[in-house]
């Protein structure tokens, strides 16, 4: 079956036969994979928001990227036998999946495989199988269970390690203990290990232990202490991130060794926690607090970049072709002044929109073009995520649901990205480069359109950034997507003076930002304006 992402050497977009007629992907209820068909292509069932049930045939050896990720009604998958690979966010986002046996004859499962599948209460590692990604088993799980023939794999009371203890894969969040101590011997935490553990109070990293992935400890409500040994020669972006009740960290080197951990990346430690150097724990060395830099908070704790959004396979690097002009220009009426805030925020969107244009030509992709609508729903995420940080909205309902609000519908979104706390385009653009998911939002090769939203606030993390995807063919791109940048905002005051001259210094003083009036029609309402 062919792949419906990018394909080299064009990396052009195909649309998989059975969605040229558009109402076919609601339409369709059952997918059965029959004889003869070896691989299922990458994106082939994407977003089937109505597939309940798939079968897949024993000749299929291969199921491509995103190939069934995003359908929200999956609710059972029939495996054949000669299945070896299962591909990147294969079926992410599959929330209704509960009945899966994977065969025997399984080998790989790529990362975010089956990551967002709540549904999934048990998942067996098979005998064969000897690569697993980051996140490419759920850790909503009640249990987990390896084959005991299997030779690369192991669980230990809920904890997934490599076969020689060196790694750790998964902490299933279900565990209740309170403290976790990671035992001799571990080397390596991978991505999100311990993530959105609400029992964790304490954790205590070993001796020995060399690097500690991103977002090993994000999202830990209740965590308070950490010990962090000097063995450690490698943390990852936002370790700690949204774990905001850390008090202690507790660090077996010196200062100098921790910044220099800290000095590629952002390790997301609360700013109230104070680092104790050349410690080990709260009855050693003594401590020398010093605080920590100013944390940026990035996407959320399922770090999948819209994981209910589906990414496109990110492109090669391989490819050097120019982009593609950007779409063409419709246009529009002409959008209302705006204020020094609203100007000084579109400034803001505009270069992280051309921060995401220079990463899609690095890869020869095409430019994506701005749009009022989708800026007008990136905005309303954008505050709602002040709220409820999460790809749900505050109501329960998907990310999505958000375009039917702005008329657009929401058939051709395939992705969103959040982020808060960076205060500069450049630094949320880092941020979400630095993650694979949200990286492959910005990157998808068949994306057409982007909605960029910006919410700035007095408290929480001050800064709180959207960017919604999108393909559809009646969304274009606008000149003024983002506002009138050089239009003037002109008061509307019912008690402006006559006096000309105090016309000119109050518009001054609006254009400015040093004043707004008391409301929008009234500049002084206590005292006369002559």
């Amino acid at each position: 079956m062919y792949d419906y992402g990018s394909n080299p050497p064009t990396y052009e977009e195909v649309t998989p036969p059975w969605f040229v007629d558009p109402d076919n992907k609601e339409k369709i209820k059952k997918v059965v994979i029959e004889p003869g068909v070896t691989t299922v292509g990458e994106r082939a069932f994407i977003h089937c928001n109505n597939l309940e049930e798939v079968v897949i045939g024993d000749s299929v050896t291969d199921i491509g990227d995103f190939a069934f990720a995003g359908c929200s009604n999956l609710w059972n998958v029939i495996f054949g036998n000669n299945l070896k690979t299962i591909g990147y966010e294969a079926f992410n986002d599959c929330e209704k999946l509960s009945n899966l046996a994977l065969p025997n004859s399984v080998t790989t499962i790529g990362p975010w495989g089956f990551a967002g599948c709540a549904s999934l209460k048990n998942f067996h590692i098979p005998a064969n199988v000897t690569s697993l990604g980051d996140y490419a088993v759920p850790r909503s799980l009640e249990s987990i269970t390896v084959d005991p023939a299997n030779s690369a794999y192991v669980v230990k009371d809920k904890v997934l390690f490599t076969k020689n203890m060196k790694e750790i894969l998964t902490y299933l969040s279900c565990k209740t203990n309170t403290t976790y101590t990671v035992p001799d011997g571990v080397e390596i935490l991978h991505e999100g290990v311990m993530e959105g553990v609400p029992s964790l109070t304490h954790v205590t990293l070993n001796d020995g232990l060399k690097e500690v992935g991103p977002w090993v400890l994000a999202s830990n409500r209740n965590l308070k202490t950490v010990i962090v040994p000097a063995s450690v020669t490698k943390m990852g972006n936002q370790v700690f991130l949204y774990s905001g009740n850390i008090t202690d960290v507790y660090f077996g080197g010196t200062e100098a060794r921790w910044k220099d951990l800290g000095k590629d990346t952002n390790i997301g430690l609360p700013r109230a926690a104070v680092v104790h150097f050349n410690s080990t724990g709260p009855d050693g060395a003594t401590p020398t607090p010093t605080p920590t830099a100013t944390p940026t908070a990035t996407p959320t704790a399922t770090p999948t970049a819209t994981p209910t959004a589906t990414p496109t396979a990110t492109p090669t690097a391989t490819p050097t072709a120019t982009p593609t002009a950007t779409p063409t220009a419709t246009p529009t009426a002409t959008p209302k002044p705006l204020t020094p805030e609203e100007l000084e925020e579109a400034k803001m969107k505009i270069a992280v929109l051309e921060l995401v244009n220079q990463e899609r030509a690095k890869q020869g992709l095409p430019a994506l073009g701005a749009n009022s609508k989708l800026n007008e729903a990136a905005n309303i995420r954008a505050k709602e995520i002040v709220e409820k940080f999460s790809h749900d909205r505050p109501d329960g309902s998907s990310c999505f649901t958000v375009f039917d609000q702005v008329g657009t519908g929401r058939y051709f979104a395939v992705g969103e990205n959040i982020a808060a706390g960076q205060p500069t385009p450049q630094w949320v653009m880092d941020t979400w480069m630095n993650s694979s998911g949200h990286r492959a939002n910005i990157l998808g090769s068949d994306y057409k359109n982007i909605g960029i939203g910006l919410c700035r606030t007095n408290s929480g993390y001050g800064y709180y950034w959207v960017q919604l995807f999108f393909t559809g063919p009646d969304i274009h791109t606008e000149d003024n997507a983002f506002g009138d940048l050089n239009a003037t905002p002109k008061p509307n005051f019912t008690d402006m003076p006559k006096n000309q001259d105090f016309v000119n210094a109050i518009t001054w003083a609006i254009e400015k930002g040093i004043t707004a009036g008391t409301s929008s029609t009234t500049f002084s309402p206590d005292q006369g304006c002559t």
